[in-house]
């Protein structure tokens, strides 16, 4: 690649050095990766659909809202966006006006937005993008125009980090409402002298949820229809905001170790596997991290009685605050066992169902459930609460955050029966509050949860390794017999759970590695 002069002055000055180099030393002599290695402190355009504590559906508003904040106590300049939803704008956050009426140009049409700055996040430089039409709606997702709605903001993300003046060493980019801004930087934007050593990471919360559409709305979005390809966004004759990510980005991470391998093969690939499998030396498993500023039952001001690892008998106190809320029998003994999620196929609750009268019937426990989702799985649980009043309690519908840290903190088993599971921060909440998980052997259940062993004494859980109602009820039975014959063992295991280091800290640094790795890639890719 050539450069004039002006062309060398449009880059940051560290862009600059190496662009003179080239000119005046020949491009062999110079190496991408001293671009991306020379820099300590790295400039972060993080993107993501929600975010914690601004609007949430998933897994993904609690990294979205806990990973930039780490990425900036290790010292580098981050900058977010999100959509301004009815959900943000009814939280009134704090909020700057920055640009009223900023111009969007989106395949032929124009879009008019607006560009606040959001202080919801401490340290992170936040900016919601308002286009009420699109986005001051009941539900962040699930609309017929979803991909005008996160085309728009894929294309609005770039225009706005040229108008702040933000020029990133890379994009991070998660899931697949932002699946275009790589495919935009590969090919209508790639040789925009702003972006020219800007680097993409695409990071995979969870593979089944594609973004698929009607080829028509490639023009839409201002995408040239030669992308619809294999070689591009064609999936199965759909075009594919995932695929885009997938495939035109840097470099590729996903939020466990074992979820990384699991995705390239068919059985959890969701169609992906063999795409995936070609990059396999792209993508990284990442372990997901959990907020412990957030979640810490020693100062956390949502539950009764704080405690920690030296205080742990406390906890039994939360219990009794539990079973009082979900007007169940308060006795301090009595093991509880306590769910969290969301109602989905994917969470396994099947398991949980097909083994309910057997555990309920044989065994003195209770059994509790904070949750919505699919209208099965709702009823079901709530159908169970009628059979077994004294044994069952439900709480359905929207969530319910001081519920759910009473549950963390007042449950004595927590249960993840998942299918599959990318990597799941529940488990990992438990075991900062000392709640044993129960989960399926899969995914990041694999990577954070270890059975635990009698006579090491080692582990802090429980798990089934064949995702059936028989093995899952052995699971139980084996942390219940724990809990009820052996209890300094229970301790032990409790106390286990609460030492495991899943903080955000440790996470963010090996994205920190990614991240450079990534410039590298890119610098190669543009030819510098």
């Amino acid at each position: 690649m050539r450069y004039t002069v002006s062309e060398v002055f449009s880059q940051t000055v560290l862009q600059q050095s190496f662009v003179f180099q080239l000119l005046t030393r020949g491009r062999n002599e110079v190496k991408g990766e001293e671009l991306g290695r020379s820099q300590k402190r790295l400039r972060i355009f993080y993107l993501a659909s929600e975010m914690m504590p601004l609007a949430k559906t998933g897994g993904l508003a609690d990294v979205a809202g806990a990973l930039p904040k780490a990425l900036k106590g290790l010292g580098h300049d981050v900058v977010a966006l999100l959509p301004k939803y009815e959900v943000v704008a009814k939280g009134k956050w704090r909020t700057k006006p920055i640009f009223k009426s900023m111009p969007i140009k989106l395949g032929d049409n124009i879009y008019r937005v607006g560009v606040e700055r959001c202080y919801a996040i401490p340290g992170v430089e936040l900016y919601l993008l308002d286009c009420p039409d699109f986005y001051d709606r009941p539900h962040l997702y699930g609309y017929n125009d979803d991909a005008l709605r996160f085309g728009l903001y894929c294309r609005a993300a770039l225009e706005i980090t040229k108008a702040i003046g933000f020029q990133p060493n890379v994009i991070h980019c998660n899931d697949w409402q932002t699946g275009l801004v790589p495919a935009y930087l590969n090919t209508t934007d790639f040789y925009d002298g702003f972006f020219i050593c800007t680097a993409t990471v695409f990071t995979i919360h969870n593979l089944g949820y594609q973004g698929n559409f009607p080829p028509a709305f490639i023009k839409d979005v201002g995408l040239p229809w030669e992308v619809f390809s294999i070689e591009g966004v064609e999936f199965y004759g759909h075009f594919s905001f995932m695929k885009a990510g997938l495939f035109y980005s840097d470099l590729l991470t996903t939020v466990s170790p074992t979820y990384a391998s699991e995705i390239q093969t068919e059985p959890l690939g969701e169609g992906f596997h063999g795409l995936l499998s070609t990059r396999s030396c792209d993508l990284f498993g990442i372990l997901n991290g959990v907020d412990y500023e957030f979640w810490n039952p020693k100062t956390d001001k949502l539950i009764p009685v704080n405690y920690d690892a030296s205080t742990i008998d406390r906890k039994r106190q939360n219990k009794l605050h539990l079973q009082e809320r979900l007007e169940l029998p308060v006795d301090e003994q009595k093991p509880v066992i306590g769910i969290v999620s969301r109602l989905a196929w994917q969470k396994g609750f099947e398991v949980v169902l097909d083994a309910s009268d057997e555990l309920l019937t044989k065994h003195d426990v209770q059994l509790v459930v904070l949750g919505a989702g699919e209208e099965r799985y709702e009823k079901a649980f709530l159908k169970l609460r009628e059979a077994y009043p004294t044994k069952v309690g439900v709480r359905i519908g929207v969530y319910d955050e001081p519920l759910a840290h009473l549950i963390y903190a007042g449950a004595d088993m927590f249960l993840m029966p998942s299918r599959y599971e990318p990597c799941g921060l529940g488990q990992m909440i438990s075991m900062r509050y000392g709640t044993i998980p129960i989960v399926h052997h899969t995914g990041g259940l694999v990577d954070t949860v270890k059975e635990f062993n009698e006579e090491t004494g080692e582990g802090e859980g429980f798990c089934f390794y064949k995702f059936s109602a028989e093995h899952f009820l052995k699971a139980v039975e084996r942390a219940l017999f724990i809990y009820n014959e052996k209890p300094e063992l229970w301790r032990k295991a409790m106390l286990n759970a609460m030492k495991a280091d899943y903080s955000w800290k440790r996470s963010a640094k090996e994205y920190e590695k990614v991240y450079r790795l990534a410039i590298q890639k890119r610098v190669e890719k543009v030819g510098l």
